[in-house]
């Protein structure tokens, strides 16, 4: 809004005739909508507050497509419609999409990542595989848990035929 639209709005005379117009508001008593209505509209139409021109001047600059004298272009009608879309490049789209919160936590790794052994089964203990021979050794310790093949701990984990 531009002070030129309100300056002439602004004049002490048209305020304290809109003021001595809104003072004086009294009930509207109806049983059914549509006469609520008709009585509001008359309402509107009797006081001298704003006039009708003005109010089709001010609908007709929010509510209008075309300006007045204009005529319908098929061609100026999509690129009025699809100008902001089309100029701006695909990163930008891509980027007013995604919430900013996004970006807020994104860390870069300093260098490369040093591989720490770790027991898969207790991470407080050793790690089980240093060796060859060791990793065979638990893997065989594994399956004759699964199979209970030991019977006790002094007794030979092979099986008897």
């Amino acid at each position: 809004m531009l002070e030129k639209e309100i300056e002439g709005e602004l004049s002490e005379e048209k305020l304290r005739k809109t003021y001595e117009a809104l003072k004086n508001v009294g009930s509207v008593e109806a049983e059914d909508e549509n006469e609520i209505r008709i009585a509001m509209y008359d309402a509107l139409q009797s006081e001298e507050t704003v006039s009708m021109e003005e109010w089709d001047k001010i609908l007709a600059r929010e509510f209008n497509t075309f300006k007045e004298g204009e005529k319908y272009d098929y061609v100026t009608d999509l690129r009025r419609t699809f100008d902001e879309s089309v100029s701006t490049p695909l990163e930008q789209k891509i980027f007013k999409k995604i919430p900013s919160h996004f970006f807020w936590d994104i860390k870069k790794p300093l260098g490369v990542r040093e591989e720490v052994p770790i027991n898969p089964y207790n991470p407080a203990r050793k790690y089980p595989f240093e060796s060859f021979f060791d990793m065979r050794r638990h893997q065989e310790w594994l399956k004759t848990k699964e199979e209970n093949r030991n019977i006790a701990c002094g007794v030979s984990q092979h099986n008897r035929i």
